[in-house]
């Protein structure tokens, strides 16, 4: 609390140094959480779409090998 109230008195002191340190500070806090969150959704994203297109691609398969079947047989 003291650490609080001694920055929150130096800030009107300094408001331009302070603020513009804090602003870089959450852009890079942002950013880093950005990318973690892009990281993490790209490789459950991923791994989603192989899982999927490896479900699309055996009913396509099954599809192709049974239609030409369906065709023969009628």
């Amino acid at each position: 609390m003291h650490t609080y109230i001694h920055k929150h008195a130096h800030a009107h002191t300094q408001p331009k140094t302070l603020t513009g340190g804090q602003m870089n500070l959450k852009i890079f806090v942002l950013f880093a959480i950005y990318c973690l969150l892009i990281f993490n959704f790209s490789v459950i994203f991923s791994m989603y779409v192989i899982l999927t297109s490896h479900k699309v691609i055996c009913s396509a398969l099954v599809k192709q090998v049974s239609i030409p079947h369906e065709l023969l047989y009628t």
